[in-house]
């Protein structure tokens, strides 16, 4: 992944977090998006669960710990006010996204 240093250093720590099954990740990212009212919050939870959608029982458990960890430091509750947390969200994410496999269908 293509991250600044220091975005990596805050995104590591939710790629160890422990496994959890990806239909609850899911629900629970989707329940976090309910009343969302900032629109870049909003449209990454979609890029979200749309990740998240994707992962099969073919996709590799390194793209399922990211999605994983994506999807974790979305739903954290110590985002920073403003632009800075929302960078760090956007940079993970549409990082994230680039890298996952796409779904064949």
């Amino acid at each position: 992944m293509k991250l600044s240093p220091d975005t990596q250093a805050a995104f590591e720590p939710y790629l160890t977090l422990p496994p959890v099954k990806t239909r609850e990740l899911k629900a629970r990212v989707s329940a976090h998006m309910e009343g969302e009212e900032d629109p870049t919050l909003a449209r990454l939870g979609h890029q979200v669960v749309g990740l998240l959608s994707g992962v099969s029982r073919k996709t590799s458990p390194l793209y399922i710990r990211l999605i994983h960890g994506a999807a974790q430091l979305y739903m954290r509750e110590e985002r920073a006010v403003g632009s800075a947390g929302l960078s760090l969200d956007e940079q993970v994410v549409g990082s994230v996204i680039h890298l996952a496999p796409l779904r064949s269908s």
